[in-house]
């Protein structure tokens, strides 16, 4: 399967326009690895790897990115989901914030099994929310992530310091909640 995510990711960024990768690793078992592909007319193609102590899946889908205004972007996706607890789709929303300051994204959907074990649940997904320090490329503010299905929830939340650059940013997140996380979060576009 890891494989499969390779080929698909870097088949997503082939084409001409904006692509971003995200690589995030942490204290416990989580690991994730994103690639995205952004074309000039707004159609996103997006592939990501993510896997834990217990699940590995892959998730394969498009949306559409919404420039809401000059600081705010909204982008509704639909994913295809192949894990080691079943398949299913999942349909969320990506929003961007970026101005004034404030820096902020996170995705939040709703997985729906259509076999395996996995239960269906609603997931907010690489939420971090920062504000600038003046005159300089930090930010601090805040991170969470988490999930509820039925008769479970997991959630995560802490402080954030994120540094940007020319290419993306770095993010470092301490969590806490059902767990105690360092997560280091590099976002790189070209």
């Amino acid at each position: 399967m890891k494989r499969l995510a390779l080929v698909l990711c870097l088949a997503v960024g082939t084409a001409r326009a904006q692509t971003e990768v995200e690589l995030r690793a942490s204290t416990t078992e989580y690991r994730y690895i994103e690639v995205s592909h952004t074309l000039p007319n707004g159609i996103v193609a997006d592939g990501l790897y993510w896997g834990d102590q217990v699940l590995d899946e892959l998730w394969v889908g498009g949306g559409y990115y919404f420039d809401v205004t000059g600081w705010l972007g909204a982008l509704p996706m639909v994913y295809a989901t192949f894990g080691t607890e079943g398949r299913g789709v999942s349909l969320g929303m990506w929003v961007t914030i970026d101005g004034g300051g404030w820096n902020a994204r996170g995705y939040l959907g709703r997985f729906m099994p259509t076999s395996g074990s996995l239960a269906s649940y609603t997931e907010l997904d690489g939420f971090e929310a920062t504000r600038a320090v003046q005159g300089s490329r930090w930010g601090v503010g805040v991170a969470a992530d988490g999930w509820r299905s039925a008769d479970e929830s997991y959630w995560l939340l802490g402080p954030a310091l994120r540094r940007a650059d020319r290419r993306g940013a770095w993010s470092a997140w301490l969590r806490f909640g059902d767990d105690t996380e360092l997560r280091l979060v590099r976002s790189h576009s070209f």
